[in-house]
């Protein structure tokens, strides 16, 4: 969807600038602006500065700069659509339909209501945690400290409907409290707090405000956890626990440490590693990997370890390879997890565990290999290229893809085109990104092969760069290719596979990037084989044109026997003759 620029006008124009930033850090005033530390780079002494009646903000330490937009764009890795559109949202002004026509105005729930029902409820939870002495005890047998207790908003809901009392003291409306998960109705009609005797976790979105609860029995109670429902403000599909906290550190580290549960996340973060946020619900979904990938795509996946801890991991795993991550699994003692395993063995036994991690198909080939009774047998080997072959399938880079089918085949002892075709039979609909087109692909000459080789490989780009013209690479599959490499070259003098993938808008010449990359000669490329592969080019060139000669020229032998042009076009096809001889010698 595209804005028109009158639509982006009025949500700049209902937007209070100073409000946005100061949902996300603190700031204080300082004559006409509010400055503060700025949130995209590491800074001691504040550069970052707000000035709310020109409604612009400016960081003077990096330089970056701009409306409520653009400084939500920025905090939140959004596109530029995306950013409008959550501020409108915030703003409750109607979207324009596809047409770009307003859509007509609806009944829109008050979240400023939720918002305040849900700050009134943190508030008698930390009020309650201050004076029971069993909720002190507990988070103190937990190990978690006051600054945590703190950072996290920890609280407690005592027994009975202390709640519900206070909602109708203060007159707060049950309704929408039972709409936010706070309340509930018995069968008898009866209106009741949800949570009751268990130590509280308040649920926070990105911009830091409270959306739901968690709460932990410290009873019998069942069941031990307990969450709010899905709410109008609250989808926990859609959220992560802590991530407010750890989304600047997420960004600074360019890597998510992933866990399950709150305790899971609060020792770490207790610890020292800024950057763990914590999955609500039980299990991963996509809603939330996006989250994540709007600040990294690196995550170290800290699970339990026990059977469903594992179930668990290479379900993740699936979610995170298929979105472009690069997943690390981190391993740790069976049946720990990472809370104990902080409490027990300290921060730099985790950290050095983080340390280890290992690549994401390699754990989990080494997991299905030792849950196997006979993994190098020939079922063996068989049932483990099932297992592992849907992991393959959702890496999304050829490139990578390629190497770990490599690693795995080598791992069983079988050979990669085994692995490869177990790959296809996943997923047949999904070949073309594999390696098998709808349509026939045409395939490069080996001489273009070793040619896009050299063109990419530092040592030999001097070499081949100047080698490089229009005439020799007309014609070829790799043709688009060749001119893209041509011109990033002369624009920077340098060139990588990465810079060049970028850059490409035909999914052709990307795969057929990625293709040849996983082509590399036994020996590399020589000065021997760059050499020989622009003959052979030139070859096919002169080949190519003798052929449109000779075309031509029967045509017009037989249309004017006595045209001028034919001495000419025999002069020509002499030339080519004896250019391709000297190819030859």
């Amino acid at each position: 969807m595209k804005f028109d620029s009158g639509f982006i006008s009025q949500v700049r124009s209902s937007t209070n600038i100073l409000e946005i930033v100061l949902g996300y850090i603190q700031l204080r005033k300082s004559g006409q602006n509010h400055i503060g530390l700025c949130p995209f780079h590491n800074e001691k002494t504040p550069s970052f500065n707000v000035n709310e009646s020109k409604q612009i903000f400016k960081c003077f330490g990096c330089h970056v700069g701009g409306d409520a937009i653009e400084f939500i764009r920025l905090i939140e890795n959004m596109s530029f659509v995306e950013s409008v559109t959550l501020l409108a949202r915030q703003q409750a002004i109607p979207l324009p339909d596809r047409g770009g026509h307003p859509a007509k105005a609806s009944k829109s729930v008050d979240f400023t209501d939720f918002f305040r029902l849900m700050e009134r409820a943190q508030e008698h939870f930390q009020s309650c945690f201050k004076t029971d002495s069993s909720a002190q005890s507990y988070l103190e047998q937990r190990q978690i400290g006051e600054e945590a207790i703190q950072a996290f908003g920890l609280g407690y809901a005592p027994p009975g409907n202390a709640l519900l009392g206070i909602l109708k003291l203060e007159g707060l409306s049950e309704s929408t409290a039972r709409k936010c998960g706070l309340i509930r109705k018995n069968d008898q009609g009866k209106l009741y707090d949800n949570f009751r005797g268990r130590v509280m976790f308040p649920i926070r979105n990105s911009a830091g405000r409270i959306i739901a609860f968690g709460g932990r029995s410290l009873g019998p109670a069942v069941p031990k956890y307990l969450n709010s429902p899905d709410t109008p403000l609250y989808k926990k599909s859609h959220n992560l626990f802590a991530f407010d906290l750890a989304k600047n550190e997420i960004r600074k580290r360019d890597c998510v440490i992933l866990v399950e549960g709150y305790f899971d996340c609060i020792v770490p973060h207790q610890a020292g590693f800024k950057n763990v946020v914590a999955q609500l619900g039980t299990s991963l979904t996509m809603d939330q990997v996006l989250l994540l990938r709007r600040f990294t795509r690196q995550v170290l996946l800290s699970y339990d370890t026990d059977s469903a801890g594992m179930k668990a991991t290479i379900r993740s795993l699936q979610l995170f390879l298929s979105s472009g991550f690069r997943v690390n699994i981190v391993s740790l003692p069976e049946k720990v997890d990472p809370d104990t395993f902080i409490q027990e063995n300290g921060a730099e036994a985790y950290r050095q565990r983080l340390l280890d991690s290992q690549p994401g198909i390699e754990f989990a080939l080494e997991h299905f290999l030792d849950q196997h009774q006979d993994p190098f047998g020939p079922r063996g080997k068989q049932e483990i290229a099932d297992l592992i072959a849907p992991l393959l399938l959702a890496v999304e880079n050829s490139i990578e893809r390629s190497e770990y089918i490599s690693r795995v085949a080598s791992r069983l002892q079988i050979n990669p085109e085994l692995i490869l075709q177990q790959v296809r039979r996943v997923r047949p609909h999904r070949q073309k990104e594999i390696g098998s087109s709808a349509t026939p692909r045409l395939n490069p000459l080996p001489a273009e092969i070793v040619l896009v080789q050299a063109l990419l490989d530092s040592e030999w780009q001097p070499e081949a760069i100047p080698r490089l013209n229009s005439d020799l690479i007309e014609g070829l599959v790799s043709e688009q290719l060749l001119l893209k490499i041509g011109k990033i070259w002369e624009l920077n003098g340098e060139l990588s596979i990465l810079t060049l993938r970028d850059q490409l808008e035909d999914a052709k010449d990307i795969d057929l990037l990625e293709t040849i990359s996983l082509q590399s000669p036994p020996d590399g490329v020589t000065l021997e084989s760059l050499l020989e592969s622009i003959r052979s080019l030139q070859k096919v060139h002169l080949d190519k044109k003798k052929r449109r000669i000779q075309a031509d020229l029967k045509d017009k032998e037989k249309m004017d026997p006595l045209s001028d042009r034919i001495p000419k076009l025999l002069e020509e096809l002499q030339q080519i003759e004896l250019r391709r001889l000297e190819l030859d010698l």
